[in-house]
C-alpha cells in the first residue's frame, strides 16, 4: 500500500490582511499510481473589483497587498501570456486635466505592472473618467466617448 501525503495551504489575501491556514492530508491507495493523467488547466483567467467607491481606484492601485496578489497570480504555473486578468472600472483610471483633455497615466503604469507580471489583460470598458459622461442621448458626448475608446485602442 502506498500513502500520499498532500499538504493543503489556502492563502487569503484582501487589501487589508494575509491571513493563512495549512493541514495536511493523507490518502492511503492500493492503486498503481504510475499510470496517472495529468489533468490539463481549466483554470485561464480571474478578475477583481476595486474596492467602493471605485471612482477612486487609482488610489487602490498602489496597495502593496493589490500588487503582491497580482504577482501571485503572475507566477502562477501556465503557459505565458495565456493567463487573463479581466479588472471591473479600469475606466476609472482614466483622469481629466483641467483642460479637459484625457490623462492615461494611471491607466498605462496600472497595465504596464500588470503585463510585467506576466499576465494578459481582459479590457472592460467600465467607468467614467471625471464624471464626464451623464447623458448619452447628447451629440457632443457621444463622439468624446468615441474619442475615448479610439484613445483607449492605440
Amino acid at each position: 500500500m502506498m500513502t500520499i501525503k498532500f499538504v493543503h495551504v489556502v492563502l487569503v489575501i484582501s487589501t487589508f490582511a494575509v491571513a493563512a491556514h495549512s493541514e495536511v492530508i493523507e490518502l492511503n491507495s492500493e492503486h498503481n499510481v504510475s499510470n496517472a493523467k495529468v489533468v490539463r488547466q481549466l483554470w485561464t483567467s480571474t478578475g477583481f473589483c476595486p474596492p467602493a467607491p471605485h471612482e477612486i481606484f487609482n488610489h487602490y492601485i498602489g496597495n502593496d497587498a493589490l500588487r503582491q496578489n497580482i504577482r501571485m497570480i503572475g507566477g502562477l504555473p501556465y503557459s505565458p501570456q495565456t493567463f487573463q486578468i479581466r479588472i471591473h472600472w479600469l475606466l476609472d483610471l482614466v483622469t481629466v486635466d483641467a483642460d479637459g483633455s484625457f490623462n492615461f497615466k494611471y491607466l498605462d503604469d496600472f497595465l504596464h505592472y500588470i503585463t510585467t507580471s506576466g499576465l494578459s489583460i481582459g479590457f472592460e470598458l467600465m467607468g467614467n473618467p471625471g464624471n464626464v459622461f451623464t447623458d448619452f442621448e447628447n451629440h457632443t458626448q457621444v463622439l468624446r466617448w468615441y474619442k475615448l475608446v479610439n484613445q483607449i485602442g492605440k
